[in-house]
């Protein structure tokens, strides 16, 4: 059991690529798509995965967009490349140190 998660739908919109289940069109049929916005304040392994597959839903791609409650946020100029880091600025190891309780 995990917390719950919050999802919001950021846009949706219909396309023959995505018909039946990625394997193209069926007389011309469109499927849906969506780009979902998902919040998680515990996450596990492969949750959204598995959420997803309960949920009879077709995961194209995620992105995380930030870490540790939204201390620590993606830039995308930083990390372009799959695997790629940066440090930490003293500024938000303090913050993370204080969200956790523990001294400098």
């Amino acid at each position: 059991h995990t917390s719950p998660a919050e999802i919001s739908i950021l846009s949706r919109y219909r396309s023959e690529e995505h018909a039946h289940g990625g394997r193209g069109p069926v007389g011309g049929d469109l499927g849906w798509c969506a780009k979902l916005k998902v919040v998680l304040r515990e996450g596990k392994h492969h949750q959204i995965r598995r959420l997803a597959t309960r949920s009879k839903l077709i995961v194209r791609s995620l992105t995380r967009v930030s870490f540790a409650g939204g201390l620590l946020t993606i830039e995308e100029e930083a990390l372009k490349e799959p695997g790629s880091g940066r440090h930490l600025t003293e500024k938000e190891v303090k913050e993370l140190r204080n969200a956790m309780n523990l001294a400098d």
